[in-house]
């Protein structure tokens, strides 16, 4: 391995360890490269400060996360299970770094700016990204002929909204609740 990449590998897995065991604000640069056995020089050779570190972790986040979603939506079944599955991995992939996203939900606060921007920027992304399976299903007749947008919207809405009350209840959705809520959604409300 290319030395130049194991320290840079170094200073990213450090700052990770010590973001979830302290916490992003506790952690200090001087923390960062004490646990990663470099000098403080190397880490401002490779980073700005810890803000550009804690983006490349959630840049990595991301693009794993996007994989994810992308693999459960290029599958061949139907729209319902291919949204039950993507349900299921996004709530997953959530429970697997919780910590990290409550670190981003607080610093995108405290730093809407520089933090916050990027998470936006992060989500047009990831709407784009998405965009053509909502306008395949649309042209499938799938969903119904309205604004694609509007629909991914929803979804959109539909999945954070079921992270957040994962998040903020403690209560673990099970496969058969993120099924009868993946109905909710395609069937409506209304009687």
């Amino acid at each position: 391995m290319n030395p130049k990449v194991d320290k840079k590998t170094k200073i990213i897995k450090s700052a990770r360890d010590l973001f979830h065991s302290k916490g992003y604000n506790a952690t200090t640069v001087d923390d960062i490269v004490k646990n990663a056995g470099v000098g403080k020089g190397t880490f401002y050779r490779y980073f700005k400060n810890k803000t550009e570190l804690l983006i490349i972790k959630m840049d990595k986040i991301h693009e794993d996360f996007k994989d994810i979603l992308s693999d459960c939506i290029r599958h061949e079944g139907t729209l319902k299970e291919n949204l039950e599955t993507a349900l299921n991995a996004f709530l997953d992939y959530y429970r697997k770094h919780i910590f990290f996203f409550r670190i981003l939900d607080e610093q995108s606060i405290i730093y809407p700016d520089i933090i916050g921007k990027a998470i936006k920027e992060r989500i047009c992304e990831n709407l784009k990204h998405f965009r053509g399976f909502v306008v395949k299903n649309i042209e499938n007749n799938n969903l119904i002929d309205c604004d694609p947008d509007l629909i991914l919207k929803t979804l959109f809405i539909f999945f954070h909204g079921a992270k957040e009350v994962e998040s903020k209840t403690g209560i673990i959705m099970d496969k058969t609740t993120q099924k009868n809520l993946v109905n909710l959604i395609l069937n409506g409300i209304k009687k």
